[in-house]
């Protein structure tokens, strides 16, 4: 993965569609999967430009999105 694609994907994520939640009767936005996933794409960047030890390091700590 490079810089561009990188970017492109985040950029994806952020513009994800609002999913409507029947029981708040209105659109929302899942900041959490947002959030994931765009973690996501930043490890798979580091791992790209050789920092496999600090994406490993980063994927042992406990993670708390909500």
């Amino acid at each position: 993965m490079d810089r561009k694609e990188a970017i492109q994907q985040l950029i994806a994520i952020e513009n994800k569609p609002a999913e409507y939640n029947a029981w708040l009767q209105e659109p929302i936005v899942n900041v959490q999967e947002q959030h994931e996933e765009a973690d996501e794409v930043l490890c798979k960047l580091l791992i790209s430009l050789g920092y496999d030890d600090v994406v490993d390091a980063y994927r042992r700590i406990e993670k708390w999105y909500a």
